[in-house]
């Protein structure tokens, strides 16, 4: 049997630097994204790399997850999946997309 959750991976690559080197707005636009969306939020946690530059945050919601790998300067990418037929992953995307601002992106669905 297939999977019942729908998915969308987006690459995003030379995004706006005052939203990248700013976790608060990060935090922001994620909790906006589900609220948004029709992801129920459970937790939203955030990590930090000792070795570089790098941060990750996971949002876990009821039924999927939002997660985000930052790689300063400007190079981000998004997972977003759900088991809720009212929420639609490529639409966060496209919304995460709006807010980071690359120049250039990869949609997957």
């Amino acid at each position: 049997m297939i999977g019942k959750g729908t998915q969308a991976a987006l690459d995003m690559y030379r995004c706006a630097e005052e939203v990248v080197f700013d976790k608060e707005k990060i935090r922001d636009i994620l909790e906006e994204a589900a609220e948004r969306f029709c992801l129920k939020e459970l937790a939203l946690y955030s990590t930090e790399n000792d070795e570089g530059d790098d941060f990750c945050f996971v949002m876990l919601c009821t039924n999927g997850h939002i997660f985000l790998h930052v790689s300063p300067p400007t190079y981000v990418e998004a997972d977003v999946f759900t088991l809720e037929s009212a929420a639609s992953p490529e639409q966060v995307a496209v919304f995460l997309r709006q807010e980071f601002g690359p120049d250039q992106s990869k949609l997957t669905t």
